[in-house]
C-alpha cells in the first residue's frame, strides 16, 4: 500500500501551499504533516512522511526531524484515547 493524498487532502495541501511563496514551498512541511496525519487514522507512518518529502521536494530525513521533534505527531498507531503523561523536569 502507498499513501497518497485523497482529493479532499489534496485541496488542503493546495491551499497550505498558497500561503507560502514558490521558492519557500518546504516551509508548509508542519501543514502538510498534520493533513497526512488527519488522513492516516492519526498517525504518521514512514510512508506518509516520504510522500510529504516528495511533495515539498524535501530529504526525507528533515521531514523526519520534523515527526520525531515535535509531540503532536504520532510515529504510531493512537488508540481513541490518548493519554500524554507530563514528563519530570
Amino acid at each position: 500500500m502507498t499513501f497518497a493524498f485523497n482529493e479532499e487532502s489534496t485541496k488542503l495541501a493546495s491551499l497550505a501551499l498558497a500561503k507560502y511563496p514558490d521558492d519557500r514551498k518546504q516551509s508548509a512541511v508542519m501543514p502538510f504533516l498534520d493533513i497526512a496525519q488527519r488522513q492516516n487514522d492519526n498517525w504518521l507512518s514512514q510512508e506518509c512522511a516520504e510522500y510529504v518529502a516528495n511533495q515539498l521536494d524535501m530529504p526525507f530525513i528533515k521531514v523526519w526531524e520534523v515527526v520525531t521533534f515535535y509531540s503532536m505527531y504520532n510515529t504510531q498507531p493512537v488508540s481513541y484515547t490518548h493519554l500524554t503523561l507530563p514528563t519530570k523536569a
